[in-house]
């Protein structure tokens, strides 16, 4: 299980402030958040310490209850799941696919009412989405 961080100390700059961004690259994907590394342009830490957790966009996450429209979403995989309405269901895939390796843009936010692991620790890391990630119905 990957930690939930601030920003590795190499990248000072973005420590600053909420709103800063930079570089991750995916190492797992879960239903809601990414296991992430920092990435400086050519390597990724291999050291589990490196790992952070990042959320995923709002409308990508597995929770029925940010659907207004909805009232049933059930999770296929990670990347997928069959939304209903009580009339219809369909299954919905996120396009384009996140992928192990991936680089991704990645923001500190206040929050993301978002929490991991043990005790519930609020995410403060977010996918900033840049390649327009979306379901899409299979």
């Amino acid at each position: 299980m990957a930690v939930v961080p601030t920003i590795p100390s190499r990248s000072a700059d973005a420590q600053v402030a909420h709103g800063a961004r930079v570089w991750m690259r995916v190492i797992a994907i879960d239903n809601d958040w990414l296991s992430c590394a920092h990435y400086d342009g050519t390597t990724t830490p291999s050291n589990i310490n490196d790992t952070y957790v990042v959320a995923k966009p709002y409308k990508l996450r597995h929770i029925v209850a940010n659907y207004d429209l909805l009232t049933t979403l059930t999770t296929t995989n990670a990347q997928e799941v069959i939304a209903g309405n009580g009339v219809v269901s369909e299954t919905w895939r996120v396009t384009p696919l996140y992928e192990v390796g991936d680089d991704i843009m990645v923001m500190i936010v206040p929050g993301t009412d978002l929490e991991v692991g043990v005790g519930g620790n609020e995410v403060h890391l977010l996918d900033c989405n840049v390649d327009g990630k979306q379901w899409a119905v299979v």
